[in-house]
């Protein structure tokens, strides 16, 4: 868990050289090293799963309804994260192109373990209304994924990004930052930086209209929105690279070398997009 949060703090660190391409969340000012060092710091504060003030009773009605629903002891679960949400009308899981009602409901986003699985529910208030995120959970078979959640304020899409769709991998033994972005013009830009090395954009695809929309459509397809703000990391122990996909209002991280256990839908994203680069 060490090297990840270093690695994803040196992520956040990587943007401050990256001052002709807008990237979301990535400083591009100047810092001192004691300014770095306390940016560091709070990273790995903020970056590590936390548990808000979560009301005992909601915690126990997302465990019986484990429970309940998969034959798992409720003394067998733990609620391994939490956080305060505002959900729309569909709490944050809407069906590809369904139009949600625009209320806010108070409510909650729950991460929970057990015999090495992971569950994410999304509650309104008191708990009194359940539902099972099934796109980002992990419940099929034993996994040793971690899941947390992303600080908000590391989630925020720049409105100013013109990207339609993006990856941003960080890491690995080069220490590379690869910014893969997609535009809505169609146009498909590649920019690397490495320790001494600051490449500029290069276009590496150009799609007409319809291929873009086709892509589009087939990532909301996989309900890619039901992915906010969750990160799936692992502490083996090992060097690796993290990558951060992002469409429209959605942010979602993974450890690369843990693309085959990840939730389905979330690999058939990955998949897609990778597709659409080799082509």
């Amino acid at each position: 868990m060490k090297n990840f949060i270093q690695r994803y703090s040196a992520f956040l660190l990587a943007g401050t050289i990256l001052t002709s391409v807008a990237l979301p969340q990535l400083s591009i000012s100047a810092k001192s090293p004691e300014q770095i060092q306390a940016q560091t710091t709070l990273d790995k504060k903020t970056s590590t799963p936390s548990t808000e003030s979560l009301p005992t009773a909601v915690a126990q009605r997302v465990k019986r309804e484990i429970a309940r629903t998969f034959k798992i002891p409720v003394s067998q679960l733990q609620i391994a994260a939490a956080q305060s949400r505002i959900w729309d009308g569909c709490f944050g899981l809407p069906a590809p192109n369904a139009a949600c009602t625009k209320i806010a409901i108070s409510g909650w986003q729950v991460i929970v373990t057990g015999q090495q699985r992971l569950w994410i529910y999304h509650t309104n208030q008191n708990g009194s209304k359940v539902q099972i995120n099934q796109v980002a959970s992990l419940t099929n078979q034993p996994t040793q994924v971690q899941l947390g959640f992303i600080p908000e304020e590391q989630a925020v899409p720049n409105p100013r990004e013109s990207a339609v769709f993006q990856s941003i991998a960080q890491g690995g033994i080069a220490d590379r930052t690869t910014v893969t972005k997609l535009t809505n013009d169609g146009i498909v830009t590649r920019l690397v930086i490495a320790p001494n090395i600051r490449s500029t954009p290069v276009v590496i695809k150009r799609l007409t209209r319809e291929q873009m929309n086709t892509f589009l459509e087939q990532v909301r397809q996989q309900r890619f929105d039901h992915l906010n703000r969750l990160r799936y990391f692992s502490d083996r122990g090992a060097d690796f690279e993290a990558t951060k996909l992002i469409h429209a209002s959605t942010v979602v991280e993974y450890a690369n070398p843990l693309q085959e256990e990840l939730p389905s839908g979330l690999q058939q994203a990955i998949d897609i997009w990778q597709k659409l680069l080799r082509s």
